[in-house]
């Protein structure tokens, strides 16, 4: 990321999965102010790291699958309310953390592999309605 910093400005999205990215990466990433779709699947990530990400108001899609992040990923991104997808599938958030974070973003479709997928008046594109209604979100590989 040393390197990348002239060109944080330009960046809109970042396909991080199934690589090593701590919570320091992902601090480094917050300098992208342009982002607007982050998986960090299968990562090291937790919720100290998410919440780097709460003040980039262009990010619509944040993918925390299988990454550590826990109930406090409520609280360390709550003021999101802008996001439309949020997957926390295959973490240690709790059922309880699951709805809370239903009702904190209610225009946002919020899955989770246990606890179901919930969407209430999204208004995306025809792809991302399929997608957000099939079973992909429910595929992710468990941590190893």
């Amino acid at each position: 990321f040393d390197s990348f910093t002239p060109f944080a400005s330009h960046v809109s999205s970042f396909y991080l999965r199934y690589i090593y990215f701590t919570d320091d990466d992902m601090k480094r990433l917050s300098s992208c102010t342009s982002l607007m779709f982050v998986d960090a699947g299968n990562t090291r990530v937790t919720d100290r790291g998410a919440s780097y990400l709460a003040k980039i108001v262009s990010l619509d899609y944040l993918f925390l699958w299988s990454t550590c992040v826990t109930d406090d990923i409520v609280v360390a991104i709550g003021n999101m309310t802008w996001l439309r997808m949020l997957d926390v599938s295959n973490t240690r958030v709790s059922s309880t953390a699951f709805d809370a974070l239903r009702v904190r973003f209610p225009d946002c479709l919020v899955s989770h592999s246990e606890y179901g997928q919930f969407f209430r008046g999204f208004s995306g594109n025809a792809a991302l309605n399929e997608f957000a209604n099939s079973d992909a979100l429910c595929d992710a590989p468990a941590p190893s």
